[in-house]
């Protein structure tokens, strides 16, 4: 007998099969209870993360949840390298941070409504 070949499957129910059909649902059926949870155990799930500590402070989370501001957007394009490129419009850091007072105020607008209001950039693109 080769050793490629698989000859039987036992169900769930301790039955072994040997028809290819059979054995067929026998693996349909295990990956696709693999990743369901047939029951979720909320105290052991509470349980499990009490013993995690926290890593983000209260203080720290009042910070990350406040919005962006127009200071953000220009010192984000400041810092960055002068050659890179910002997206794919090809256009360098540079051409920002030299016609920042021409582009400035449409950029942070932009910028500001999908950072902060969740507008969809594809209509740029």
């Amino acid at each position: 007998m080769s050793n490629n070949k698989i000859a039987s499957l036992k169900t769930e129910d301790g039955l072994k099969v040997t028809s290819k059909q059979d054995m067929s649902k026998v693996i349909q059926d295990y990956f696709s209870n693999l990743f369901q949870a047939s029951s979720i155990d909320n105290s052991a799930i509470a349980a499990t993360l009490a013993t995690i500590p926290v890593s983000v402070t209260m203080d720290m989370n009042e910070t990350l949840l406040k919005p962006f501001t127009k200071a953000d957007v220009e010192m984000a394009l400041q810092t960055m390298g002068r050659d890179k490129s910002s997206g794919i419009d090809g256009m360098s850091a540079m051409f920002y941070q030299n016609n920042w007072d021409v582009v400035g105020s449409m950029v942070t607008s932009i910028v500001l409504s999908v950072l902060n209001d969740g507008a969809e950039p594809t209509p740029l693109n």
